[in-house]
């Protein structure tokens, strides 16, 4: 199936389609939570550290600061956060979790759970399979972030 020539090329184009794939199918899983995969990713790092500073939220999603304005004004016209300002720094705001925000982890994880039921599906994954891509690709960061 695979072969060394074009290796690059060969994974660029699997990584690209499994990604894809992945972010369609927890898409669909958010829909009737009424939140993006960005808006998820945000809840999930503010349920673990709430009252970010904006700035912060962003580098933690691997965006530009203001690139994230849109989607936090999106949760918070939800009702899922809030916006006050930073106690640090006046030109700036923090991002808290309302009690909405806060009570919408608990069936967020069985997200988790169902994607993790998607990619056996076809049992040709195991969970010790997803294990070891997931050691694999922290592996494969690691190297092209150093």
């Amino acid at each position: 199936m695979y072969t060394d020539k074009n290796l690059g090329e060969q994974l660029l184009t699997t990584l690209d389609a499994c990604n894809a794939q992945i972010q369609a199918t927890f898409t669909e899983l958010l829909e009737p939570y009424d939140l993006t995969l960005t808006e998820y990713r945000a809840l999930q790092i503010l349920w673990t550290e709430d009252g970010l500073a904006s700035k912060q939220l962003a580098r933690k999603l691997g965006k530009e600061g203001s690139s994230i304005t849109p989607m936090v004004k999106s949760l918070e016209e939800k009702h899922f956060v809030q916006r006050r300002e930073n106690p640090a720094d006046a030109r700036s705001a923090c991002v808290f979790l309302t009690e909405k925000g806060k009570q919408a982890r608990i069936p967020a994880r069985t997200l988790d759970g169902q994607l993790l039921a998607c990619l056996k599906h076809s049992g040709s994954l195991q969970e010790a399979d997803l294990y070891t891509l997931l050691r694999l690709l922290d592996k494969a960061l690691i190297s092209l972030r150093t």
